[in-house]
């Protein structure tokens, strides 16, 4: 039944495929899992966060680390 595979969709947090016999297949996923989505992909197009993390990323695998200011966070 429909309405048990998207409240099992809801809760696994797996989008759901909907397959229709003359095309136009859609995708059913809870809001939440919508709103993560679309805020990683906005992440990964600010290339200067981007460039941040990678920065972050790179100072922590050398152990180096920084001092932030709490008027910094």
């Amino acid at each position: 039944e429909l309405k048990g595979q998207i409240d099992q969709s809801i809760r696994d947090h797996e989008p759901l495929h909907v397959a229709r016999r003359r095309g136009g297949d859609f995708v059913v996923m809870s809001l939440e899992d919508f709103e993560a989505e679309q805020e990683t992909l906005a992440i990964l197009a600010d290339e200067d966060l981007m460039a941040q993390i990678r920065r972050s990323m790179e100072s922590l695998g050398s152990r180096r680390g920084v001092i932030v200011r709490q008027d910094e966070l």
